[in-house]
């Protein structure tokens, strides 16, 4: 079977290591293209903090032990009190995006071992089926093509692959918020994080939240031990900050970062401490200040009907499939759930000898959005319900957000997030084979 991933972020490049562990090399082919150039030959940092849940990092525990040794060591920047490592093994902590994608780049760069399926800069124009058997043709702007048996769609928000899946175009809709944040000097935190259970702060407000946290010196490290913060120089020690920018449409690349901090300004106003700090250091040059990151948030317009074509042609991961808000915190954790349930799913058709690979592929494709789209879509809907916390608000809803906080930190159980947290991929696959039914979410 010629099996290709179109998109090297993270469900793109866990689907290949996946493919790669559960499908036998000699028969089956596993190419990854990705539009952009690799990030481990630029200089160029892609996004800001990202949460990473338990079910996420045991999930790539199940691709390599150093992986989430690796990522929580080199690329920790806080940790949340919920999900905590005593209850599901491993902890819920805020990570940097770029180091994720990087950790695991790292792995796919070591399995391909120099054979050419992984390439970088090549972008994709079309797609289209060719005959009857299930077989796409890939058509990619510099004019080269490739088919394939089986093409996994990983690229992202304005995914193509969507597009094909679909049979039309499904635009992303934009909801009224931008994500910002960036980088300033770990001094201008210390002393308001000295005395905190965990170095990640967040603060609500009348008008949003603001949070920051330290971050180390922004790459990752060779050792999979974890180094402390006063082990780099001072000069190259930073703190992450994030928050909320809102605008009616979506702010171009271009937008001046001083309405931004003016925004910040107004509504972090009678703020003390790191907050003000970080507020009125942008857009000065300062040492050690960063660029304004901008990260427009989308959604879909609706959920998709399915997450793969009728003819099991095509599937789709992470984001072409599903957008997740930041406040659900799984957006990385489903990717990578993704990749693992499909892989497990097709290696367990393909094992069947009364199946052809392409009956093996349509159901595994059949099974897959069945076993994830309850679970995925469950957790996304509850996720929506609590982004109007972040946004400004007045004194009525913000005394009643302020109780539920307080409420669900005081009194709330751990085990409320059993359902996202314990999770367990392979578990849920061996069930759904058995019965046929994905568990509930």
């Amino acid at each position: 079977m010629r099996i290709v991933i179109i998109g090297a972020g993270v469900g793109g490049c866990t689907s290949f290591l996946f493919l790669r562990k559960h499908l036998d090399a000699a028969q089956h082919t596993t190419k990854l293209y990705e539009g952009y150039p690799n990030p481990l030959t630029t200089s160029t940092i892609i996004g800001g903090g990202l949460g990473l849940a338990p079910n996420g990092l045991r999930t790539m525990y199940l691709l390599s032990e150093r992986l989430p040794a690796k990522i929580t060591a080199d690329a920790f920047l806080g940790m949340y009190n919920t999900g905590s490592k005593a209850r599901y093994g491993w902890p819920n902590v805020i990570v940097q995006r770029a180091v994720v994608h990087e950790c695991i780049l790292e792995e796919v760069v070591k399995a391909d071992d120099g054979r050419g399926d992984v390439v970088f800069g090549r972008r994709v124009a079309k797609l289209e089926a060719v005959g009857l058997d299930g077989v796409t043709k890939i058509s990619f702007e510099d004019g080269a093509e490739e088919e394939a048996d089986l093409v996994i769609g990983a690229d992202g928000l304005h995914s193509k692959v969507r597009d094909y899946v679909v049979g039309e175009h499904v635009e992303p809709e934009y909801y009224g918020l931008c994500g910002i944040g960036g980088f300033v000097p770990l001094s201008f935190i210390e002393p308001y994080i000295q005395h905190t259970k965990s170095p990640l702060v967040m603060t609500w407000g009348s008008t949003g939240f603001f949070g920051f946290s330290p971050v180390g010196t922004g790459r990752p490290s060779p050792s999979l031990s974890s180094p402390s913060l006063s082990s780099a120089p001072p000069s190259e020690l930073k703190a992450m900050w994030w928050s909320i920018y809102a605008s009616d449409t979506p702010p171009a690349r271009t937008t001046p970062r001083s309405a931004i901090k003016s925004q910040l300004q107004r509504r972090f106003r009678g703020f003390e401490g790191a907050v003000p700090k970080i507020i009125n250091s942008l857009c000065t040059e300062q040492p050690g200040v960063g660029d304004i990151i901008m990260l427009p948030r989308y959604k879909l317009p609706r959920y998709l009907k399915r997450w793969h074509r009728a003819d099991g042609g095509a599937v789709l991961v992470g984001d072409a499939a599903h957008v997740a808000p930041p406040e659900s915190g799984q957006g990385v954790s489903f990717a990578v759930e993704d990749a693992a349930a499909f892989s497990l799913l097709l290696a367990h058709h393909l094992s069947l000898s009364a199946v052809s690979e392409k009956e093996a592929a349509k159901r595994a494709a059949g099974d897959y959005s069945t076993l994830r789209k309850s679970r995925v879509e469950s957790i996304i809907t509850a996720a929506m319900k609590r982004v109007a916390n972040k946004t400004e608000m007045g004194p009525w809803k913000r005394w009643i957000r302020d109780w539920i906080i307080w409420l669900l930190a005081a009194i709330m159980p751990e085990s409320m997030n059993d359902g996202s947290f314990a999770y367990k991929v392979e578990e849920a696959v061996e069930a759904y084979l058995k019965v046929g039914i994905a568990p509930p979410p």
